[in-house]
Formats: structure tokens, sequence, C-alpha cells
């Protein structure tokens, strides 16, 4: 992981992240957070003094993407299946690195949600976990029904016998990031 933390030139932050770094301000890229991880934080009341005065400091940048991005985020969370699994502040987070990509920047995000880590692994994003390990690998989930084995996408109920779906890999690719 030295490697990548080198190897970019700015930092995304989603909630979890924010709540473990404690050296924000010594960072010497560009640290970006969307207005909903904003809004997370200030709900939870937890380092909402010091976010302010790190914002106000000009050592982190709230940064929105546009429709575009969210939209191809929100598409990228349905292949791997992840999509139930992330919230919009997750989306607008994953939109907004995508964002960057695109704009030629080399962003590092800075996550420990899982499906947010494999989302960012097919849009080929390097991400690093703070508190825990790093995924290894891209999983791809299906929703498959137990009982008579019929297999869907975003379903939570199974059309053909009425069971409750669950969820299961359908494939691996390649390491994470």
């Amino acid at each position: 992981m030295k490697d990548q933390e080198r190897d970019h030139t700015c930092i995304v932050l989603d909630t979890s992240a924010v709540l473990r770094v404690e050296a924000i301000s010594f960072r010497k890229e560009p640290v970006y957070l969307t207005p909903s991880t904003i809004q997370e934080l200030r709900k939870r009341r937890t380092k909402s003094l010091e976010i302010d005065i790190l914002i106000e400091s000009k050592n982190i940048e709230i940064r929105e993407s546009d429709s575009f991005a969210a939209e191809a985020a929100r598409q990228l969370a349905k292949k791997s299946g992840d999509i139930k699994k992330l919230s919009k502040t997750d989306i607008d987070m994953i939109a907004l690195a995508m964002q960057l990509k695109k704009e030629g920047e080399r962003p590092l995000v800075l996550t420990d949600d899982y499906a947010i880590q494999n989302v960012l692994s097919l849009a080929e994003i390097k991400y690093k976990s703070i508190g825990l390990k790093t995924i290894r690998k891209t999983i791809i989930w299906q929703y498959v029904c137990p009982v008579c084995g019929s297999r869907y996408g975003l379903y939570k109920v199974c059309p053909v016998c009425g069971s409750k779906l669950v969820r299961r890999t359908t494939r691996g690719s390649g390491t994470g990031r």
C-alpha cells in the first residue's frame, strides 16, 4: 500500500475515514469531501468543529460531482451488485472520485466500507482502508432464491416463488487496489 499512498494527486474521504483520520490537516494533497458526507458528519455531531476549522483553513474542499458521474457510479454499483449496500452519501463519494479521475486526477479514496471498495475496484480507482483490512479482489454479487434457484439483480423477494432472496457471489476478478 505504500506505493499507492504516493501514487495519487488527491484524497477523497468517506465518513468512516474522517472519523478515523486524525492528521487530515497535515496532508499535502487536496482532500475532498462531498456535501452529503458533511451532512452525515453534522448529524452525528462528531468532529463537527474540527471539520469546520479544516474547511475554513482550506485543508478540506467540499465538492459535488456532476449528474453524469453520479449516474455512472450508480450503474457501476448495480453492476457489482453492491447498490443495495450503498447509501446516497456512498454513491456521491464514489461519483466524486470517478469525476476526479475523469478530470485527470489520480484520487486515492480512504474508506473502510467493503462495498465502496468493491465499486472503486471496478472503476479502477485506488482505495485504502483506515481501520480494517482492504478487499483483495473484486466481487460481483447477485441475488439468488434459495428455494427455486432463480437469479435476480435487485429484487428482495423471488417473483417466481415468493421466497426472500439471498446475496451470493457470482465471480471475483483480479485483485483489489
